[in-house]
């Protein structure tokens, strides 16, 4: 799926009172949880594999720019595999860039 840009601002870029930021934040995430109700959760071993190795090489950033301790490494490096081994996981449509610039 493929959405256009739409008029308005960024949030980040906005002075909103409290309240009104909150109700901002309240409708995003409303429209979110309707993005991800679009579909039927549906397994996907290929979504698995691709979250696997983006982890992979996030923590070889990570590590290479020493911003991880050994153990901290060692420790992300096995969940990521866990994560590989899990075989296939429920997903459902997502946004893939939700921030508050988008």
């Amino acid at each position: 799926m493929v959405v256009s840009a739409v008029t308005g601002a960024p949030v980040r870029g906005l002075t909103l009172d409290p309240a009104t930021e909150r109700e901002v934040y309240r409708q995003a995430g409303e429209l979110l949880r309707r993005l991800h109700q679009a579909a039927p959760a549906r397994p996907d071993q290929r979504r698995v594999a691709d979250l696997a190795a983006r982890g992979r090489l996030w923590v070889h950033r990570a590590a290479s720019l020493h911003l991880l301790s050994p153990g901290e490494v060692d420790l992300l490096r096995g969940l990521v595999d866990e994560l590989a081994d899990a075989g296939p996981q429920p997903v459902t449509p997502t946004h893939g860039d939700y921030q508050p610039r988008n």
